[in-house]
């Protein structure tokens, strides 16, 4: 393009004019709808997308224009495109921009604007050398946390994709929650016991005793992830797969102890001291009431301190005094 000049991410500033931009989509956010300050009170639309043109240097992006070319463009453009910007403004970036977009290293952020500038699918010959920078997670692997870290971090309709995760850490597995359309989309490429994810800026959240983890606007999801920690999670649960016991076994590995027989008794004494333990249980099963679903809550012993159960059929306390 003539007076168009390619410019690298980690060569940009805001007195780069007429600047043309290569790079591999990550990461977008849903576009949402603003009233507009024109007299008519047309409405406009914004949403927004995260850029890498290396193995570093990533950027984040606004479009702006009416609601109908916003939606248009998120539709057009897919997490895996490589694109061609061209003509975006350079603006500085400020803590109040990015609250709700992705982490990027970039000091600056694109602006594109409906009639100023233009995106389109770049084909060029280096079009291969993007690709592999979309299995690139975009923080370090040193700083993951594995999921048995994150179990011990204490109105409107919504599409939601639930998937069940798994990693090294522990036998337990978690609930992730997607909320935008196109990482859903996203999760049909995805197999069961096959499909290793890195996930940045995820929400950790107490759902009725158990952990939730869900994708906000901050969060990007690498599917399988070009790492060392990638390959090792990817070897450990193909051998768990082939590991007599399965998840018996993987528990009792966990606790470091066999899974010796005990009774209801003692494993009520074990459950009291909070601490993981593995043990096989052999008892019969003397009632099971589907039809009445009993929910509980944690409230404090009025004796003991200790949260203990709240049930709906009563308050379970070895004290046998609860503060009500």
């Amino acid at each position: 393009m003539a007076g168009v000049q390619k410019v690298c991410l980690s060569n940009l500033n805001i007195n780069f004019n007429n600047a043309l931009i290569v790079g591999i989509i990550i990461a977008k956010n849903s576009p949402r709808t603003i009233g507009s300050k024109k007299k008519n009170g047309e409405s406009r639309g914004v949403m927004s997308f995260t850029l890498r043109d290396s193995n570093i240097d990533t950027i984040n992006a606004d479009v702006w224009g009416s609601e109908y070319f916003v939606t248009t463009f998120y539709e057009r453009f897919l997490v895996g495109d490589v694109v061609a910007i061209s003509n975006p403004k350079i603006c500085i970036k400020s803590g109040d921009n990015e609250i709700y977009r992705p982490q990027a290293t970039s000091p600056f952020y694109l602006s594109l604007n409906e009639g100023a500038s233009d995106m389109c699918i770049f084909d060029g010959d280096t079009f291969g050398s993007y690709l592999p920078l979309l299995h690139i997670p975009t923080k370090p692997c040193a700083g993951y946390c594995g999921l048995s870290e994150v179990m011990k971090i204490t109105g409107t309709d919504m599409t939601v994709c639930t998937v069940e995760i798994m990693d090294n850490t522990t036998p337990a597995s978690l609930i992730l929650d997607i909320f935008d359309i196109d990482t859903i989309q996203r999760t049909e490429q995805w197999r069961p016991l096959e499909s290793v994810l890195f996930i940045a800026d995820v929400r950790v959240s107490w759902r009725s005793f158990a952990v939730r983890v869900q994708t906000c606007s901050r969060s990007v999801v690498t599917h399988q992830p070009h790492t060392p920690e990638a390959e090792s999670l990817r070897l450990y649960i193909r051998n768990q797969a082939n590991t007599r016991g399965g998840e018996a076994a993987a528990w009792a590995a966990w606790s470091g102890e066999r899974a010796n027989t005990a009774s209801v008794s003692q494993i009520r004494d074990r459950l009291s001291n909070g601490a993981p333990f593995c043990a096989a249980l052999h008892a019969l099963l003397t009632h099971l009431d589907l039809d009445e679903f009993v929910t509980s809550k944690l409230i404090n012993s009025f004796q003991c301190r200790q949260a203990i159960e709240r049930l709906s059929v009563g308050d379970i306390c070895w004290n046998n005094a609860v503060q009500r």
